[in-house]
């Protein structure tokens, strides 16, 4: 089950703060410079919307953030974002836009990383690989995706991987599997035909792929 931390949208953002540090503010800002101004933009597991607040909000874009967690909505709701309460690995289609994006979060659909739910659908619709075709058709333009590389929750600290382990499992289950560099690069090598470029996310500890999408303007 969630921690307390994910009962508190300002919580989980401090937190947050605090495990990126310096790097938490350019992190959002490089993921924001890949999208441009008066497009549509859907995020995927969008936590409590700070991509949107800091970065996207006033550019013009019509935002839509997915989450399982209802706080999280609510949250985007007082921001004036449009949201969706949604565990994304259970639905049958995914909202089109031009930039669909997901930050952190595609270790969630890993094997082994979720709890049977009778309400989902098979085990090959909450793969990671299929989600991402998933994401391809539904994007016009493209679809950025922003995963760690080098995880908190595998720290060599305690209490690091203690609160890092808390903020990654978002209510689904504990989340044991996580991708590192080479890894996660073999994941995207079967996306060739897709992939455009992949950049180290500023403090090296996450890696963007940005992909070229299949959806009809």
């Amino acid at each position: 089950m969630s921690s307390v931390i994910y009962r508190s949208p300002a919580l989980y953002e401090l937190l947050m703060r605090v495990l990126y540090a310096t790097h938490y503010r350019s992190r959002l800002r490089a993921i924001s410079e890949l999208i441009e101004d008066d497009c549509e933009v859907v995020d995927l597991c969008c936590g409590p919307g700070a991509l949107y607040r800091l970065e996207l909000r006033g550019r013009g874009i019509d935002y839509t953030g997915l989450d399982i967690n209802p706080r999280f909505v609510a949250r985007l709701q007082e921001l004036g974002a449009n949201s969706i309460q949604a565990d994304v690995a259970a639905r049958s289609d995914l909202p089109k836009g031009d930039y669909l994006i997901m930050l952190s979060s595609l270790y969630q659909f890993l094997p082994g990383n979720r709890e049977e739910d009778s309400s989902a659908s098979d085990e090959g619709e909450r793969s990671a690989r299929l989600l991402v075709e998933r994401m391809l058709e539904a994007a016009r333009s493209r679809v950025i995706i922003a995963e760690p590389i080098r995880n908190f929750a595998q720290s060599r600290n305690p209490v690091l991987r203690r609160v890092a382990s808390r903020l990654t499992n978002p209510g689904t289950a504990d989340q044991p599997v996580r991708f590192d560099e080479q890894s996660l690069d073999g994941f995207f090598d079967s996306f060739e035909g897709s992939l455009e470029r992949c950049f180290a996310i500023p403090g090296g500890r996450e890696k963007v792929y940005v992909l070229r999408g299949r959806g009809q303007a």
